[in-house]
């Protein structure tokens, strides 16, 4: 495993760990999701398991 960051203002983390709340999830299968998503877009094969 490799780790993937980037600097975003304190809102989008505060509103990424409320989100991961109310879905009962995790940030970081949310990012996931996120990840799948963006690949999807450009036409790149899913790489992140969905755990949803």
């Amino acid at each position: 495993m490799k780790q993937v960051a980037g600097h975003f203002p304190a809102e989008v983390a505060w509103q990424l760990r409320e989100l991961a709340v109310a879905e009962r999830t995790t940030v970081q299968d949310l990012l996931g999701e996120a990840l799948n998503d963006l690949f999807q877009k450009y036409g790149r094969p899913e790489l992140l398991p969905r755990r949803r």
